[in-house]
C-alpha cells in the first residue's frame, strides 16, 4: 500500500514538474524577448536613449547636488496640492 501512495506522489510530482517547466521557459522567453525588442530600440534611437539616460541619472542624483530632483519633487507637491484644493 506504501508503494502505490509513493508511485502516486511521484507521478505526479513529476507532472507537475514538466508543467511548471514549461510554464517557466514560457515566460523566461518572453522576458528575454522584451528585452531584446528594448535593446534593438536603444540601438535604433541612440539620442531618445542618451536623453533617458541623462534625465534618470539628474533625477536620482544624491545630496545636495540634486537640485533637478528638489524641483521635480516640489513641482510634484504643488501639483498635488492644486488639485486637493481644488475637490475641497
Amino acid at each position: 500500500m506504501n508503494t502505490l501512495a509513493s508511485l502516486t506522489f511521484h507521478v505526479h510530482f513529476q507532472d507537475h514538474v514538466v508543467q511548471y517547466t514549461a510554464q517557466y521557459r514560457s515566460y523566461e522567453d518572453l522576458v528575454f524577448s522584451k528585452i531584446k525588442d528594448q535593446l534593438t530600440i536603444i540601438r535604433e534611437h541612440p539620442t531618445l536613449s542618451a536623453g533617458i539616460a541623462i534625465t534618470t541619472a539628474l533625477l536620482l542624483m544624491r545630496g545636495k547636488e540634486s537640485i533637478p530632483l528638489y524641483i521635480f519633487r516640489t513641482t510634484i507637491y504643488n501639483c498635488m496640492l492644486y488639485i486637493c484644493r481644488m475637490h475641497l
